[in-house]
């Protein structure tokens, strides 16, 4: 009854089962839940799979996606042939973090604390064991290429956010390989915290399995900060002129690499990065766009 009263309903993630039950129509919006959810063979895995492939119109987030959203449409709608998959950036104000500054006193703490001269500033969920590989950031290897830099003498510091499920077996991992010392973990952290967090760093490490971009890279490259992640170009065809100019890396030795690279050096290179993100962004990532993009195919679903 209470989705009954609305014009436009949108699902998010997993929770666009909710107006299917509902029996309403609806939009679905995925922020990755598409990668692996609707194909598990479990009650929740298939209600996703149902849902997404009902819905009036699916809006997808992440480029790596946008191929199984269409799949699941053109299970859901082979009676009419109308396929509803529409690809848009991540719902997100790019002004929002414009007015953020690094935390000089923060800045000097951490590395202090850290024994530091490089701080990375890891905000992504750990998700990496076997038990939830089908949600799997490659977190091992960032944890490994950091332990490695390290041992070798290399005075670079971690700030992580406790979130995952795995939080835990990175803690274990890093106090294992005797690198725990130089790791220091927050709470998840809101807005303009984490922008700060972003621009008082060095620079922002993401994912390196997915290939794509989502909201923790996104949202460091808007406030300017210069991102460490792996991005597969295949998954961009056509959507962008140009692919984020992220430090596209994906492996431990790509890291150490890189790291090794950066460190005691002029960090005008990581400065320009930053600088470029943000650029990205306001050509790229405007939220008037994606904004519009779903008023027009709503405005078509209310005149039909």
């Amino acid at each position: 009854a209470f989705c009954q009263q609305y014009d436009i309903v949108i699902g998010y993630g997993a929770g666009v089962f909710i107006p299917l039950v509902a029996g309403v129509p609806f939009f679905a919006m995925e922020h990755g839940t598409l990668r692996d959810l609707p194909w598990q063979q479990h009650k929740a895995g298939r209600l996703c799979g149902l849902a997404y492939a009902l819905a009036e119109h699916v809006f997808v987030t992440n480029p790596d996606n946008l191929a199984k959203g269409v799949q699941l449409q053109q299970a859901g709608k082979q009676a009419d042939g109308a396929l509803t998959t529409t690809f848009i950036n991540h719902p997100y104000d790019e002004f929002h973090p414009l007015t953020a500054e690094p935390d000089r006193l923060l800045r000097e703490q951490l590395l202090r604390e850290l024994d530091a001269d490089l701080l990375i500033f890891w905000p992504t969920r750990h998700d990496w064991t076997p038990a939830y590989s089908y949600m799997d950031k490659g977190n091992q290897v960032l944890l490994s290429a950091f332990s490695t830099l390290r041992r070798a003498g290399i005075r670079v510091g971690l700030i992580c956010c406790e979130w995952g499920h795995d939080v835990q077996e990175s803690r274990q991992y890093l106090k294992a390989a005797g690198v725990c010392q130089y790791v220091k973990w927050f709470p998840p952290l809101p807005g303009q915290a984490y922008y700060r967090m972003c621009l008082t760093a060095d620079l922002v490490a993401d994912q390196f399995a997915l290939g794509a971009n989502g909201g923790v890279t996104y949202k460091a490259m808007a406030c300017g900060a210069p991102v460490m992640t792996y991005l597969d170009p295949a998954h961009y065809t056509g959507l962008y002129d140009e692919l984020p100019p992220v430090i596209n890396i994906g492996t431990e030795a790509d890291i150490v690499g890189k790291i090794g690279r950066y460190y005691g050096a002029s960090r005008g290179e990581l400065t320009q990065i930053g600088l470029d993100s943000q650029a990205w962004m306001r050509r790229y990532h405007r939220g008037h766009e994606t904004t519009q993009t779903q008023l027009d195919i709503f405005t078509k679903f209310l005149e039909a």
